[in-house]
């Protein structure tokens, strides 16, 4: 096929979200859509001893040479928006962001990139929000 996905999620942890992100990427490039991860993490063996999974050769992951060790989010989302920025320039692709949903749709906007988000929040958290 030709369409292709580009995954955004900046920081992975161990949990179910991470599962269920590396279960859809693995069978996505299964069924030979082109695939890519937009990380702050390489996936080196500490992730892959946390979580159990392996990630498909297929997939194109776009991470830090930085290590694993930072805890603190925040540069992981801002280096992240901007390799997907970068990446959404030169590349057609659908961005299904798992993660820090903002920068994905920002960066959407910006590049004129379809972007489709998974919210693992309740929706009350938002309809109840002051600022809806």
């Amino acid at each position: 096929m030709d369409e292709s996905f580009t995954f955004f999620h900046p920081s992975i942890d161990r949990g179910g979200v991470e599962k269920n992100l590396i279960s859809l990427i693995n069978s996505l490039s299964e069924k030979n859509y082109r695939i890519n991860l937009v990380t702050f993490n390489s996936y080196n063996q500490k992730i892959k001893k946390k979580n159990n999974l392996k990630i498909n050769k297929k997939i194109k992951i776009y991470s830090s040479n930085a290590g694993n060790d930072l805890n603190w989010r925040i540069p992981k989302y801002i280096y992240c928006a901007y390799r997907l920025f970068i990446f959404c320039i030169f590349n057609k692709t659908t961005v299904i962001s798992f993660q820090n949903n903002f920068s994905a749709i920002f960066v959407g906007l910006l590049t004129n990139t379809k972007v489709i988000i998974r919210c693992n929040t309740s929706p009350e958290k938002y309809i109840k929000n002051i600022l809806s």
